[in-house]
């Protein structure tokens, strides 16, 4: 287990203990015509840990608009990031979705140690994320980990910024490159996307001069690897683009 992964682990566990000065109610109350009686069984299927993605996925959903309030969600909160880390994550608990249902829950005027406890999350799972080769990641990195994308997505919607997270990002190690060189190749196929959710510090942060010379040199070190040529093709993109805007 890398030290990324096991400062992830440390901060999924201080999700839990911040957390837990929220209780299970004997009933989350929902909209009569949106939620029934026997939706809300599976939340209360078993302990708070031991839900399953099936339990939660449609609660997180509909969470605080027609099903439960502020609390009852921050009872839920832990599990339900937890649960985001599965791949792909089940309906309702994709990060994306997630930071949405906290800042419609005004988390920014949470206590300071919830604000932290979902920060310290959010950033060690990134880092997990970076720390692990994303052709192999899959098959060999323990839990906890989003992707790349997943971190700058959630950090966009729930913070308003991503700056956070760039400022975190490692320009050395391949694991770390390659992240970098998959994020330019997908922002020049989807540049609206990742515009809309980071906007001009992503794209300063993506055509930094310097960090065209710091792929140029991987490549050059590691032509022979049959992940160089998603290098050697971010480059390209980055030069067609030009510098950084200002």
């Amino acid at each position: 287990m890398t030290d990324a992964n096991a400062n992830a682990i440390r901060a999924l566990e201080a999700l839990y203990r911040t957390f837990a000065r929220y209780p299970l109610r004997a009933r989350i109350v929902g909209c009569p015509h949106c939620v029934g009686q026997k939706d809300d069984a599976p939340l209360h299927r078993a302990p708070l840990r031991a839900l399953r993605a099936a339990d939660l996925g449609s609660y997180a959903f509909k969470a605080m608009t027609t099903w439960g309030d502020v609390d009852d969600y921050r009872h839920f909160l832990p599990r339900i990031l937890d649960l985001s880390l599965d791949r792909p994550p089940e309906p309702g608990l994709e990060p994306a979705q997630i930071a949405d249902k906290l800042r419609y829950a005004g988390w920014s005027t949470w206590p300071e140690d919830e604000q932290k406890a979902i920060t310290e999350f959010v950033m060690a799972t990134f880092q997990a994320a970076l720390a692990w080769h994303p052709d192999i990641r899959a098959e060999s990195s323990p839990r906890p980990c989003w992707e790349v994308w997943d971190a700058l997505e959630f950090a966009a919607t729930a913070h308003g910024d991503v700056s956070m997270l760039l400022a975190a990002w490692p320009m050395q190690g391949n694991a770390s490159l390659l992240h970098f060189a998959d994020l330019v190749l997908r922002w020049a196929e989807q540049s609206h996307e990742l515009e809309r959710v980071a906007g001009l510090k992503l794209r300063r942060f993506l055509l930094d001069a310097t960090k065209i010379s710091i792929l140029e040199a991987v490549f050059a070190a590691y032509f022979d690897e049959p992940w160089s040529c998603r290098i050697a093709e971010a480059v390209d993109v980055l030069v067609a683009l030009g510098p950084a805007p200002p």
